[in-house]
């Protein structure tokens, strides 16, 4: 069967449409852009000659191939091997909702599987997503940089509930998100979660949760930012 990956390329807004560019001519045919913004300390910021915080968050689909090529161009043209330019990774997902589905993301009418290849993940790192309350997000990394993080992204999202369901165990659900994520490394992911848990959980007045997805390739500056 074919493998599937999702690419996260996060950088600086202004090489957004550079990284789209590098996207469409590897061959990747779905790609959504969102604003976000980085939370490494004014000591890191400074150390990788990133001037402030504003990201974009630019995210394709495509087969391992293409996650390949998208990551050689990264490198190559926007330098993200070097400190201050960006981090790139990817994640394999697990299933592809449908065979037309999947021929439209594959670029490929000849793709016979909507499910795609069940094997385990080679790699040192893992993503942590925390879904909290907007206005929280600083909670969350104020509880993984205690645990050893050094920075993560925030997007701003937004959760869905029905009319009727005012609160959950008595406590009132916020529309408005936002999603931490968390690139790190794979033997210090338990330890950043219990953090999370712990300094910005379901307890708090955040109402977060955590869960990890593993990652597959990584380039640019996650070893900086763990």
């Amino acid at each position: 069967m074919t493998t599937v990956k999702m690419i996260f390329v996060i950088v600086e807004r202004t090489k957004t449409d550079a990284v789209c560019g590098i996207g469409k001519k590897c061959g990747a045919i779905y790609t959504t852009v969102s604003l976000c913004r980085g939370t490494a300390s004014t000591e890191i910021l400074e150390y990788l000659g990133l001037g402030e915080a504003e990201r974009a968050m630019v995210c394709f689909i495509g087969s391992n191939a293409v996650a390949y090529e998208i990551l050689r161009g990264l490198r190559d043209e926007l330098m993200l091997s070097r400190a201050g330019h960006g981090v790139a990774f990817t994640v394999p997902l697990a299933s592809i909702g449908g065979r037309r589905v999947m021929e439209m993301l594959m670029g490929n009418p000849e793709v016979n599987a909507d499910i795609v290849e069940d094997r385990p993940v080679q790699g040192e790192y893992d993503l942590i997503i925390t879904v909290v309350n907007r206005g929280f997000a600083e909670s969350v990394m104020a509880a993984a940089h205690a645990a050893g993080a050094r920075g993560g992204t925030i997007v701003p999202a937004r959760g869905t509930k029905k009319n009727d369901e005012a609160d959950f165990l008595g406590v009132a659900i916020h529309p408005e998100k936002d999603l931490v994520l968390i690139l790190a490394d794979r033997s210090t992911r338990h330890e950043l979660m219990q953090a999370i848990a712990d300094g910005a959980g379901l307890k708090s007045e955040g109402l977060g949760f955590s869960f990890a997805l593993p990652v597959s390739d990584v380039a640019g500056i996650a070893k900086i930012l763990l």
